[in-house]
């Protein structure tokens, strides 16, 4: 057990010393770090150009960012309750009985089954249909 221990202790030292923990801090300036975080941003930002999905560090809710040249503006979408796919407008339309269970889903873009979740879940104060 005590090899195990040591065999461990040998791994984080050596992953330690490749991310950079033991270089001498001092040595990088406050700028010159500053320059390389803006660098790997602008590189993610090119590789992740549709990824623009927050989730609130308060409430975990899912909201969006709307792409501008400037700036980014919150954007709520309707589609999401929390962190469930619905639509309410949508799920009264369904409970009127003007369009089934298989066109709510696959306005949805989901499976039927996906819709008997929402009735149980999502919208169980509702009166359901069945």
């Amino acid at each position: 057990m005590l090899d195990q221990i040591r065999d461990l202790e040998n791994q984080t030292l050596t992953l330690r010393e490749k991310l950079g923990w033991f270089k001498d801090q001092q040595s990088v300036s406050p700028l010159k770090h500053l320059q390389d975080l803006e660098k790997k941003f602008k590189l993610w930002m090119d590789e992740n150009k549709g990824s623009r999905e927050v989730v609130c560090p308060f409430c975990a809710k899912l909201f969006f960012l709307k792409i501008r040249a400037d700036i980014y503006e919150a954007y709520k979408s309707p589609f999401f309750k929390d962190k469930i796919l619905m639509n309410k407008p949508l799920w009264d339309v369904y409970l009127a009985g003007k369009i089934t269970k298989e066109e709510h889903a696959k306005i949805l873009g989901v499976a039927p089954d996906y819709i008997d979740f929402l009735a149980e879940n999502a919208f169980k104060n509702d009166s359901a249909k069945s």
